[in-house]
């Protein structure tokens, strides 16, 4: 077994600005089902079915 030290100082970044910043655009609560079902074609990602965002 190998071991890895995660120790340190890690930046603490909430869900929806990480999500921005993977997407290269804006993610909010507000953002709607279509413009979030957009993003998930441009990254080839399968949304659950029957979600709404934020769920």
């Amino acid at each position: 077994m190998v071991e890895f030290d995660i120790g340190g100082t890690w930046p603490v970044i909430p869900v929806l600005d990480a999500v921005s910043q993977a997407v290269g655009e804006t993610v909010t609560t507000t953002t709607s089902t279509e413009k979030l079902a957009e993003i998930c074609r441009k990254f080839d990602i399968e949304p659950a079915p029957g979600r709404m965002p934020g769920e």
